[in-house]
């Protein structure tokens, strides 16, 4: 198609020396598509997502050095969801994310995803916050933990997998009073 481009142009121009094809370059190794994961992950986090996550107002912001230095977890999770996750706060050992689907189907939008914590004092509560999660893209597997005790728990470690619209809860482990929430291994499974 370039050849018989350039020569439809040559002649309408009338252009002297225009070879009449061109040839492909030779010995080059050919370039497989990206997979979709790589084509989003290439694209970044889009303004949508950005504007929603900037006007949360409890996070401290995207430019500050304790959260712009962290790891942005963007993962494709169906043929038209994406999952974003963004540094929230930094302190200490631990990060907090808030997490977003961002679905570009008929409907579209983005969403703030909330998850189910249990504690011993308060039972089950939602947040808005994991912290420092971790996506496995080949089982659509979240995790977060957090060892010690906060206002809201006294820590937890817990999974759960995306089903086609949203992360189902598939484990949840925490301590039976708050003076384990430093230890970690007397917790036990709440959640099934």
């Amino acid at each position: 198609g370039l050849s018989a481009g350039l020569t439809a142009l040559a002649d309408r121009l009338e252009l002297a020396g225009v070879p009449a094809t061109i040839a492909a370059p030779r010995g080059l190794a050919e370039t497989p598509p990206p997979t979709r994961q790589q084509a989003v992950a290439a694209l970044g986090i889009p303004y949508a997502v950005l504007d929603l996550h900037a006007r949360s107002g409890a996070c401290e912001s995207t430019a500050s050095p304790s959260i712009a230095s962290q790891e942005v977890i963007i993962a494709a999770i169906s043929q038209v969801a994406t999952l974003y996750a963004i540094a929230c706060t930094a302190g200490g050992s631990h990060v907090t994310y808030r997490l977003y689907v961002r679905d570009s189907g008929e409907i579209g939008g983005v969403e703030a995803l909330v998850f189910a914590l249990h504690d011993p004092r308060f039972g089950w509560s939602g947040t808005d916050l994991l912290v420092n999660p971790a996506f496995d893209p080949a089982t659509a597997q979240l995790s977060a933990s957090y060892v010690g005790r906060s206002d809201r728990h006294c820590g937890y470690r817990a999974s759960w997998i995306w089903q086609e619209y949203a992360f189902r809860l598939e484990r949840f482990e925490g301590p039976q009073s708050c003076a384990d929430a430093t230890r970690p291994a007397r917790w036990t499974a709440v959640y099934p």
